[in-house]
């Protein structure tokens, strides 16, 4: 059963900018000083908790989909505009 958007933490939507931004889950594992595992878990919890797919994973590639990029963008801007 998918969790409600009110459940959505967000750690986790920086979790997923950081995995963005270096276009890697072991890059920003490793910058966050966290294991892949649970780094994978987290975004996989997200986008179920949001039920948008933000990134297409393959053994090679990880690309952002169109909702990745804009969640990208969105945070990027609210971050900006911190006081």
């Amino acid at each position: 059963m998918p969790m409600e958007a009110s459940t959505v933490q967000l750690n986790d939507i920086a979790l997923f900018v950081e995995v963005a931004k270096r276009k890697s889950f072991s890059l920003a594992a490793r910058a966050l000083n966290m294991p892949t595992s649970t780094l994978s878990r987290r975004i996989n919890e997200l986008e179920r908790a949001i039920g948008l797919r933000l990134i297409n994973r393959n053994t090679r590639r990880l690309d952002l989909t169109e909702a990745g990029a804009a969640y990208t963008v969105s945070y990027t801007h609210l971050r900006a505009h911190e006081t």
